[in-house]
């Protein structure tokens, strides 16, 4: 059954190439150029051979319409060769050509009645009645058993063209090609109409097909790959480039007559039904996706500014997989309280936040979900997060669609970043604030080191609970840190040292917690807070035996506590917005305040208690430790000691590593001090510059 032309033409609302017309009572000019359309811009691309997406289609007054994957010069086509050599001396990487019916139209010396035209419309209303027949026809032609649904029809009709001979005005052709995408699925016919197809020329057979006036039908694709390796697919029809006044013989000029229907159709792409088109699908996960300041406002814009801030940040940010050299990312140890959030990325040489709006330069983003490991393509950080990073800003070549994701994923930067307040405790016992407030205090017992106010945005305390270390045998005129309790809201951990002080345990709501259980994750995880394990530097690569537990919160609130040689420290940071809401024995973390950490017995959060000892018992509110002097001599009264803790602590004004040997003894306690003040006075400096 003969085919029909679709819907073509002014009535149709098509566009029409701007050709000029000359008669043979008109001068003709010297030069002809060969017309060809403006370019056609499809948005998602036309998918072709290797996936490739095409996004420019040009018409061409010859027959011919050419697509291409950016932008280009579009060469020209006349005098038609065999399609597999068309491209020979084109230098565009991917550009295809296709030929309902290239042959050397005429549009000069032209008879009355001649007016050849050439029409162009695309279709991307899905309702429109060509788009319903263009999935009709292209179910029967290649799909009968699925359905087909075209979001992209172009339909062009070379209508009335006049054949390159001297011929009357009942002497024209008129075919069309039609091409339809789904953007995964790409389908091509040419519509030959019985009826319409007139030319006769009138030359020698061989002259016609080799020489004056071939008609070449049929397709070619240029794809090139990453590599730049080019592969060409080429399809000339039996028909084209031959002619004979025989019936049945193939008969490029009788197509109308030498195909049942009339009509000849391709497939012109290789994809599988779940090949995805990255463009379109990133817009589709742009659409559905909400505005992130409606769930991830808290963490737009507070990264910490160097890779060196973010190192000092540990009890509120943790390392996390980059997919980029040179790189290393870190990410908040507690997703939001919507479930989000933010990777933030550093050059490793630099220390520098990366990001300006460079979608591919390594930068953080702010994520939905968490992450997961890719094997598992199911999961929401694959769908939602992973796929649409690589849609939007790899596949689609496109800055466009990089702002898509940008827009719905916030790059990294750190234009609201605050830095964590932060105080310490340690040796026998020193305190410290971020501002340089520095004391030293030897009480024996238990004290409020750190109680947020009942105006606080949260609720957190620090206890700790002193003893006198035992050190060569005998007991000192000093007290260290041995234990810590602390509670965010209502959960409270404890760490405190065993009985030999060789190593430290762990209770958690009142139910001890094995390390292993820490180390192996099975038992780090309580309410909303979590423990992880510290690990000595000094241990290298052989973090079996962690020598501490960073005790963590959502709110930012968190405690680092180590030990080493008999002797317990802590850390705690909070975040800015506990500024002015806080009191204890460290004060605000800014300065001190009125209340000075005295004695818990009524307020204890611990629940182990050496034995014989219990809240109401435990420390001795008498005790009268040595004190500290600018008498060296009379501090130590062992002139030998005192020169091995100067020539240890570096200075006779470094008073606490000082005063922390001579009380003891322990050279090495004192070399511990001096290097945790450092480390400290290191970290405050780093996290005060922004």
């Amino acid at each position: 059954m003969a085919i029909d032309l679709l819907p073509y033409g002014a009535v149709a609302g098509d566009f029409q190439l701007y050709i000029t017309l000359h008669y043979i009572w008109q001068v003709m000019p010297f030069f002809i150029p060969e017309v060809v359309s403006p370019p056609i811009y499809v948005e998602y691309g036309v998918p072709l051979m290797d996936g490739k997406l095409f996004h420019y289609i040009c018409i061409i007054e010859n027959g011919l319409v050419v697509m291409s994957d950016r932008q280009i010069v579009v060469p020209a086509f006349r005098n038609p060769v065999q399609l597999s050599s068309v491209l020979s001396g084109v230098s565009a990487d991917n550009i295809a050509v296709f030929a309902p019916f290239w042959t050397n139209n005429r549009f000069y010396n032209l008879l009355p009645g001649h007016a050849p035209k050439v029409w162009y419309q695309t279709y991307t209303v899905l309702s429109h009645p060509v788009m319903l027949i263009v999935n009709s026809i292209v179910q029967q032609l290649f799909s009968p058993t699925r359905s087909f649904r075209a979001r992209l029809v172009l339909i062009v009709t070379y209508d009335s063209m006049v054949p390159p001979w001297t011929a009357t005005t009942l002497e024209v052709n008129t075919v069309q090609l039609v091409i339809t995408t789904d953007y995964v699925h790409t389908y091509v016919f040419y519509n030959y109409p019985r009826g319409r197809m007139r030319w006769t020329p009138v030359y020698n057979t061989n002259l016609v097909q080799f020489y004056s006036f071939p008609v070449r039908i049929g397709f070619v694709i240029r794809t090139t790959n990453a590599f730049g390796i080019r592969t060409e697919w080429s399809v000339e029809d039996p028909n084209s480039a031959q002619w004979s006044r025989m019936t049945g013989r193939p008969n490029a000029f009788r197509m109308s007559d030498v195909l049942p229907t009339g009509r000849l159709y391709y497939r012109v792409e290789t994809n599988s039904d779940t090949w995805v088109n990255p463009r379109l699908a990133c817009q589709d996960w742009f659409e559905n996706e909400d505005d992130p300041m409606t769930w991830g406002s808290s963490l737009i814009g507070r990264c910490p500014p160097t890779m060196a801030h973010a190192l000092q940040e540990y009890g509120t940010f943790t390392t996390t997989p980059s997919d980029y050299p040179n790189t290393i990312c870190f990410t908040r140890l507690f997703q939001s309280s919507s479930g989000g959030n933010m990777d933030c990325c550093y050059d490793i040489f630099t220390g520098s936040l990366l990001g300006q709006n460079r979608a591919n330069s390594g930068a953080g983003f702010l994520r939905r979900y968490e992450r997961t490991s890719l094997s598992d393509t199911s999961s929401m950080y694959y769908t939602q997060e992973y796929l649409p990073y690589q849609w939007c800003t790899v596949q689609s070549r496109s800055t466009a669609y990089r702002d898509k994701y940008v827009s719905r994923r916030v790059m990294s930067s750190s234009r609201s970043y605050t830095m964590v307040i932060q105080g310490t405790g340690y040796g026998d016992p020193h305190m410290a604030t971020a501002d340089g407030v520095e004391f030293t205090f030897n009480g024996y017992g238990e004290y409020v080191l750190l109680r947020s106010r009942s105006s606080a945005p949260y609720q957190f305390e620090l206890q700790g609970r002193t003893a006198q270390p035992s050190t060569r045998n005998e007991n000192v005129k000093a007290t260290v840190f041995c234990a810590f309790a602390l509670r965010q809201p209502n959960d409270t951990v404890e760490v405190f040292l065993n009985g030999d002080s060789s190593s430290f345990r762990i209770r958690v709501n009142g139910q001890e917690v094995p390390i292993s259980g820490i180390i192996d994750g099975s038992r780090s995880t309580f309410g909303d807070g979590k423990i992880f394990p510290r690990y000595a530097t000094s241990n290298g690569n052989n973090q079996t035996t962690p020598n501490g537990l960073l005790v963590s919160f959502p709110s930012g609130a968190s405690v680092v506590i180590t030990f080493s040689n008999g002797v317990m420290t802590y850390t705690v940071g909070v975040a800015q917005d506990m500024q002015g809401q806080l009191e204890g024995m460290l004060g605000s973390l800014r300065s001190l305040s009125a209340f000075d950490g005295k004695s818990v017995t009524d307020t204890s959060l611990f629940t182990y208690y050496p034995e014989g000892t219990s809240a109401m018992t435990y420390g001795d509110d008498s005790f009268q430790p040595t004190f500290f002097g600018d008498d060296l001599t009379a501090l130590f009264g062992d002139p030998s000691l005192q020169a091995q803790a100067v020539a240890v602590c570096g200075s006779v004004t470094a008073k606490e590593c000082l005063y922390d040997v001579a009380v003891t003894g322990d050279l090495s306690l004192g070399n511990d001090t001096l290097n945790h003040e450092k480390e400290f006075q290191k970290a405050c400096g780093i996290l005060s510059k922004q």
